[in-house]
């Protein structure tokens, strides 16, 4: 990845196309302690770490990625879901991160795909509403963010979203920039890009692999949960 330095730009309508790059290694960014931490309810707690563990943990070294950290200032137990490999099984799956907390995710945009983040104050696997934050950094673009307000809900055995993806909210974001956001759709958060940095990046995906060295690093604070209807 290069290093980039030019301000935030918003892309609108364009479809994202992800390359990987380096090595095609299929050795998978999880740590070999993958552990949830311990269970409240039917619900584990969000792994402390670093390193990011499951369920925030996904992909492989030998692509291009993002780590960071997810803030919880809500006041409540949020539940953390990611959706960037096989959306229909993991969005299901949620952590418990209680107020006051942090956990570390890691992930590569594995197949083109963006990193997506399902936060939400409901721990029903069927009928959860909150925010998505969608990640990416690929060789032939700059990292990028993208939010917005999720909810959806299973009649029977199907998924129906009540919120439309609208592609001109992704932008491009620059080492120390940051990015807020403050409406009842999107909830009100602050996602922030950090400056690269090979032995972070390391730690948090729990590798000694300098592949994943310039992995753009961006955390995510939230303090109020949206949603859509």
């Amino acid at each position: 990845m290069i290093m980039r330095t030019a301000p935030i730009l918003a892309l609108t309508g364009a479809a994202l196309i992800l390359s990987a790059c380096g090595s095609s290694s299929t050795a998978p960014v999880e740590s070999a302690s993958s552990g949830a931490g311990a269970v409240a309810g039917n619900v584990a707690d969000c792994p402390e770490g670093p390193p990011a563990r499951s369920p925030l943990s996904f992909g492989k070294i030998g692509q291009d990625g993002v780590v960071g950290g997810l803030y919880n200032d809500t006041g409540q137990p949020i539940y953390v879901t990611n959706g960037t490999e096989t959306p229909t099984d993991n969005i299901e799956t949620p952590c418990r991160l209680g107020p006051g907390k942090a956990t570390f995710y890691s992930g590569s945009n594995l197949g083109g795909n963006d990193i997506e983040l399902y936060l939400s104050a409901e721990d029903n696997s069927f009928n959860r509403a909150g925010t998505r934050v969608n990640m990416s950094d690929g060789i032939a673009f700059w990292p990028q963010v993208w939010v917005e307000g999720f909810s959806f809900r299973h009649p029977g055995w199907s998924r129906e979203w009540n919120c439309t993806p609208d592609e001109s909210k992704r932008v491009n974001i620059s080492q120390g920039q940051s990015q807020s956001y403050d409406t009842y759709e999107l909830g009100k958060l602050t996602v922030s890009r950090l400056d690269d940095n090979g032995s972070a990046a390391r730690e948090y995906v729990g590798t000694d692999s300098s592949k994943v060295d310039d992995w753009a690093r961006i955390d995510v604070r939230i303090s109020r949960l949206g949603g859509c209807s």
